[in-house]
């Protein structure tokens, strides 16, 4: 990861230890900083490519994003996986699935998203995010087989 995604992550996790009233406000506002950090092409490419592999490490062969961002993460993903995954609207019977999106708070999308997923076929649902805000993923674990973060 380059500097900037660096920052970013150090600036997530900074605000994740810090006073639970103050948490959602730092969330939205590491949420932006992410998405800037992931506009520079650069970083999109090594992030992208990071999906990619735990994609194929988990076997899933379809990627799907879970937010606006995660799209973008997917799209650029498949992309750059020379034709090794698919995206989720390609029909998903059997086949297994990474949900991916960038910075995880609550797991609403990613929990959507995986219920979405579940419901158009797929066999197994796995999720990852390049930072979190949640140390326990246990409610999510209740939609996805495996949560995976990328940070570090």
């Amino acid at each position: 990861m380059g500097q900037k995604l660096q920052e970013v992550l150090l600036q997530i996790r900074a605000a994740a230890a810090g006073p639970e009233d103050d948490q959602l406000f730092m969330a939205a506002e590491a949420g932006e900083c992410l998405e800037r950090a992931l506009a520079d092409p650069v970083e999109l490419t090594k992030t992208s490519l990071r999906f990619a592999e735990v994609a194929h490490e988990l076997g899933c062969s379809r990627v799907y994003g879970a937010s606006d961002l995660g799209q973008r993460l997917a799209g650029a993903a498949i992309a750059l996986s020379g034709n090794g995954l698919k995206d989720h609207t390609a029909g998903m019977d059997g086949q297994a699935v990474l949900i991916v999106d960038g910075l995880l708070v609550t797991g609403t999308q990613v929990a959507s998203a995986a219920r979405k997923a579940r419901r158009d076929g797929a066999a197994s649902v796995c999720a990852a995010v390049v930072a979190s805000f949640e140390p326990d993923f246990t409610r999510l674990k209740q939609f996805a087989d495996q949560v995976i973060v990328l940070e570090g």
